[in-house]
């Protein structure tokens, strides 16, 4: 069921902009919804194997560990949030390069 729910929450905003919108307002949303979630998928390339160690080192009670690792996801989630603000900044960049190479062919 879980599985379900998730894929019904990933498609619902395709199927509502398309509804409000239109089919263009969808390959923006698209286009934009990947390029940001670059970010999210790097995170998460950090994040999960903590998941598991995490809950090896609660269970053994190993709080300094835990501290140094969410110091650490900190500073890897600074970093991200860093290139997410970059990223932003240079999206008018993208976008108008990605819009004139759409009008080109």
């Amino acid at each position: 069921i879980l599985q379900i729910i998730t894929l019904i929450l990933f498609s619902i905003n395709n199927v509502l902009i398309l509804h409000i919108a239109g089919s263009e307002a969808v390959v923006e949303y698209s286009i934009a919804y990947r390029y940001i979630d670059v970010l999210a998928i790097v995170f998460t390339i950090f994040i999960t194997p903590v998941w598991s160690a995490s809950t090896d080192a609660f269970a053994t009670n190993d709080i300094e560990w835990i501290r140094n690792t969410v110091r650490k996801m900190l500073i890897i989630a600074g970093i991200i949030v860093f290139f997410g603000v970059v990223m932003i900044i240079f999206s008018k960049f993208v976008f108008i390069n990605n819009e004139q190479k759409m009008t080109e062919n």
